[in-house]
């Protein structure tokens, strides 16, 4: 696939998750004018959704939906849709992206396509988490990480361990969450996506640990996050880190262990 020319064009400056996720749409495309058109679209709504720019991302995976229903592309509409909810989930608004996934899962189940439902799943699990209700994000994240595991797709593993560990740290369960977090900083290097390793590698030192593994989880997160190339993710998790270490760790947790 890489060596195809509209795949190396398009993937050409995308880098870690966005890369891969775009590159399983590549997959499916074929040669032909409509489907150029839809790669297209939805490289462009990957660049700005990379840069920041979720507003104007979700202009191009709004194209390329209407563009991938027009050409009866069901696998491609889905994917735009999956982009157009990631982007709502960026900008915090849950009960839309979760509309858009219902609308994906709906796309993908009818082809039978357990990987791209597994993709769908996790950000559908995301987006149950962002909107408060972690009951029912649980078993979509799970879902998720039984059909990435089946399909060998590290960077979904990656996410939705990601996920599940934020879960497990609002319920306060702080070593099942650190557990979580480790397991998805493994999958995300394992599939090449430094910004989510780098991700969960600053929520693992949010956790309340004790001072020694606080510093050691600030000291693995710091050259992860200024690894990253300049982006939305490096920017935050920069500040993130500095907020961190500004804040005293509390001498009174004397364990990681749940409480």
């Amino acid at each position: 696939m890489a060596a195809h020319p509209l795949a190396s064009r398009l993937l050409a400056g995308l880098a870690g998750g966005t890369r891969i996720w775009l590159a399983g749409l590549l997959l499916s495309v074929a040669a032909s004018g409509a489907h150029a058109t839809v790669a297209e679209a939805m490289a462009a709504g990957a660049r700005a959704h990379q840069d920041g720019g979720f507003e104007e991302a979700l202009v191009f995976w709004d194209r390329a939906q209407l563009q991938a229903q027009g050409s009866g592309d069901a696998p491609a509409q889905a994917r735009a849709l999956l982009g157009a909810a990631r982007s709502y989930l960026a900008l915090g608004r849950a009960p839309l992206a979760t509309q858009r996934l219902e609308q994906a899962r709906a796309l993908a189940a009818a082809q039978a396509d357990p990987a791209l439902i597994g993709s769908i799943s996790a950000a559908l699990g995301s987006a149950l988490l962002l909107a408060g209700e972690p009951a029912k994000a649980r078993p979509v994240l799970e879902q998720a990480i039984t059909l990435a595991r089946a399909d060998r797709d590290q960077d979904v593993i990656a996410q939705s361990a990601n996920d599940l560990a934020r879960l497990e740290a609002e319920a306060g369960h702080t070593g099942r969450a650190a557990e979580w977090y480790r397991h998805s900083m493994v999958n995300a290097r394992l599939s090449g996506n430094p910004a989510l390793e780098a991700t969960a590698a600053v929520n693992l030192a949010r956790l309340p640990l004790t001072p020694d593994a606080r510093a050691q989880a600030l000291a693995q997160a710091g050259p992860l996050v200024r690894a990253l190339p300049h982006s939305h993710i490096r920017a935050m998790t920069l500040v993130s880190i500095a907020r961190l270490r500004s804040e005293p760790a509390d001498p009174a947790i004397a364990t990681d262990a749940d409480r």
